[in-house]
């Protein structure tokens, strides 16, 4: 069956955007590999994309600055009083999020729960109102149904299963 239907990207990292299935055990390997890269690499472009409004605002109105005069400890380091806490951690957002607790609950609302955690995965949170926005359609899947009852009609009631999958699999690769 998964050799016949193919699931997009998109709905695999959607997944990940539910606190129950962050773990992706429902995923292979390689698809979970797949998904967080994915995620990493948005996150990265989120970064960026502050960073270059930050510079964009920054250059408005900038009052002249005026010269002082050296003084001569010019070259004074003061890394021993920067605040450790923004330097970045080991961890990425993405690992995070993965080792963070949730309750077990099945009647969890999703939404809820990233509106409550979005200080603490502020990335993640834009994200994820991004990809839970997807609205689920069946409407492929009805289209499907459509062509199975075109294919077997009264004058092909004979056919096997098989050659009816055959004929639906490569009707779909057509188009």
């Amino acid at each position: 069956m998964k050799s016949k239907i193919k699931i997009e990207d998109i709905y695999k990292i959607a997944v990940f955007f539910d606190p129950r299935m962050k773990q992706l055990k429902i995923l292979e390997e390689s698809d979970v590999k797949l998904v967080k890269n994915k995620i990493r690499s948005q996150c990265a472009s989120i970064t960026n994309k502050d960073n270059e409004s930050d510079d964009s605002t920054t250059t408005v109105q900038e009052k002249p600055i005026k010269k002082c005069r050296k003084s001569k400890e010019t070259n004074v380091d003061f890394s021993q009083y920067y605040d450790s806490s923004s330097d970045n951690n080991n961890e990425d957002e993405v690992d995070q999020y993965v080792k963070s607790k949730v309750p077990k609950d099945k009647n969890l609302d999703v939404l809820k729960w990233w509106k409550e955690h979005r200080l603490e995965f502020p990335k993640l949170a834009i994200l994820c109102a991004y990809y839970l926005s997807i609205p689920a359609s069946s409407a492929s899947s009805e289209r499907e149904f459509s062509k199975a009852g075109q294919t077997i009609n009264e004058r092909r009631t004979s056919l096997k299963p098989e050659t009816v999958d055959s004929i639906l699999v490569l009707h779909s690769a057509l188009q």
